[in-house]
């Protein structure tokens, strides 16, 4: 088969598995947590306003949250609310449902009946789930913008405090206006490649043990299970060895000046985990009885 029509198979799939995605119910479930993630953080940040406003306790608190709030912060705070926790979870399961839960069905049998490599169907999967992942961080962005400029700014300068977007143990310190916009669609990019990190995690799973809620479960803990003991200080030596090392690069982003040496060691990395998930997941369901 040439290398056209194949690509263009690739094409015709990743389409179809796309107006899959958009059509199930959970489609706007996933929709509907990222609004109501959206609001409980501008609930907490208007709730902690008025705490420390009466008390008077932390004044220097309440300066900077009403100077320093705006929309691309908050954009930026959501982000980190997110694609640390909420989007891996809607991720794994949109993933394992439409490969294991096809295969649980046969209905991957009736598209691997017709004259199209198996590898261009695992392949086609990943790119759908991987338009799917940027979809979410559009809805993110564009909501938490849009709730941040309405009732905040809707830009000015960016404070940095997060630990987590925090590297090179810099101090907290303050992104000018005049570079938030720039730091604000990159950060968000970046996490993209998390995200295709996690939808060629899964899909490696689902190949594997081809059932939806091991295909959910065990990589979902082994992702936290990671996650969580990068953040452990007694268990800060093993870092270096998890698999989730390095997929968090958007944070080098938010460095002044950006680490860009960080951002490709870290990337390239991330980029060879992707290929050895999808390499093993498509040698799998390539040579698996259907």
């Amino acid at each position: 088969m040439n290398s056209p029509t194949t690509m263009c198979q690739i094409m015709g799939l990743t389409a179809f598995e796309c107006r899959k995605l958009w059509l199930q119910k959970r489609f706007s479930y996933s929709v509907a947590v990222l609004t109501v993630t959206t609001i409980l953080g501008l609930t907490a940040i208007h709730l902690r306003l008025a705490k420390e406003s009466s008390a008077q306790t932390c004044a220097w608190l309440v300066e900077i949250m009403g100077k320093y709030v705006n929309g691309v912060n908050f954009s930026i705070a959501i982000l980190g609310a997110t694609v640390f926790t909420i989007m891996p979870m809607i991720i794994g399961i949109f993933t394992a449902t439409c490969f294991a839960g096809e295969q649980e069905l046969n209905q991957l049998r009736t598209i691997a009946l017709r004259p199209v490599p198996r590898w261009a169907i695992f392949l086609s999967k990943f790119l759908a789930m991987s338009i799917f992942s940027m979809f979410l961080l559009l809805a993110t962005l564009t909501l938490s913008y849009a709730v941040g400029a309405t009732f905040f700014r809707p830009s000015g300068d960016i404070f940095i405090w997060d630990p987590a977007m925090l590297v090179n143990k810099q101090q907290q310190f303050i992104l000018p206006e005049s570079k938030a916009w720039g730091r604000l669609f990159l950060i968000y990019a970046l996490s993209w490649f998390t995200l295709t990190y996690l939808v060629a995690l899964f899909l490696m799973c689902a190949a594997l043990f081809k059932k939806t809620a091991t295909a959910i479960i065990l990589p979902l803990g082994f992702y936290f299970s990671c996650y969580f003991i990068e953040t452990m200080p007694l268990m800060e030596l093993l870092k270096d060895f998890l698999p989730t090392r390095y997929i968090f690069i958007g944070k080098y982003s938010m460095a002044d000046p950006i680490l860009w040496g960080a951002i490709a060691h870290d990337g390239l990395f991330t980029l060879a985990f992707t290929a050895l998930f999808l390499a093993i997941g498509g040698f799998v369901f390539n040579s698996s009885d259907l």
